[in-house]
This record gives structure tokens, C-alpha cells and sequence, in this order.
């Protein structure tokens, strides 16, 4: 069950913190990492089974575990801003097949906003971090 669900988390890095899991991967780390989450997640895993709770609710409440210490995805809220805000163009990145590869430039771009509103320790982001994301995206998008 350990190793479904750590083969889930990794599909769950790559899709909502690609920039954390590219940074592992570019270090050499990943399976590092994802012996430390095993070593995490294991007893919460056997406390689940002991509890009687089945497949799905093991992986999701795993998943949800392993996620907590990487905080709010910087991807997914970029993305979704970009959907939102700029459609048309993400549709066309959609398209052309480099959505991904633009919301990870827009992260390292976006990151200097993000620290000093503390991101990763909002529960939702106030407005006046959001239209300084949107004009950073806004600026980046009219250089290409």
C-alpha cells in the first residue's frame, strides 16, 4: 500500500509542485525524498489499515499528509490565475504544449511577490498580492 501511495505522491508532485519535484530531480534527490515521506508515512498508513479504512481513503489522506509540509501549491495558484486572467493566452500555451514550462518561469518570476506576502502561509491571497501578480504576468507576458 506504502509504495501505490508514494508512486501516487510523486504523480502528485509533478502535477501541482513540478518546480519542487524538478528541483529534486536536478539534485539527485527524489528518491531520497520519497524514502523520507516513506518513513513519515508509514505508520499513518498502518494506523488507517488498522482503522479499517479502505484503498482510496488511505491514498488520499496520505497524499494530503505527505503534501501539508510543501504548503499551498505555487503552480496551481499561477495557473489559475492565468486561466482566470489571461485565458486566451493560456489557451494558446495549452495548445502550443508549454503551459507547464510558462507557469514555472511565472513562479521564479512571481517568487519575490510571493516571499514577502508569505505565500505559503496565506489562507487565501488579499487583493493587493493578487493585482501584483497579475501585472508581473501581465509584464512578462508582453516581453514574449
Amino acid at each position: 500500500m506504502v509504495d501505490i501511495l508514494l508512486g501516487q505522491f510523486k504523480e502528485h508532485l509533478q502535477a501541482h509542485y513540478p518546480d519542487y519535484a524538478l528541483a529534486l530531480q536536478a539534485n539527485n534527490l527524489f528518491s531520497r525524498y520519497l524514502d523520507d515521506c516513506r518513513g513519515f508515512v508509514t505508520p499513518y498508513v498502518n494506523t488507517l489499515i488498522q482503522q479499517g479504512a479502505d484503498q482510496s481513503t488511505i491514498l488520499k489522506l496520505g497524499i494530503e499528509a505527505m503534501a501539508q509540509s510543501l504548503g499551498p501549491s505555487k503552480y496551481d495558484y499561477l495557473q489559475s490565475i492565468v486561466a482566470t486572467k489571461f485565458g486566451t493566452w493560456a489557451d494558446k500555451l495549452r495548445e502550443a504544449g508549454i503551459l507547464q514550462y510558462e507557469i514555472m518561469n511565472l513562479i521564479t518570476l512571481c517568487e519575490p511577490i510571493m516571499e514577502s506576502y508569505g505565500f505559503d502561509y496565506l489562507d487565501s491571497p488579499h487583493g493587493q498580492f493578487e493585482k501584483q501578480i497579475v501585472v508581473a504576468i501581465l509584464e512578462y507576458r508582453l516581453s514574449k
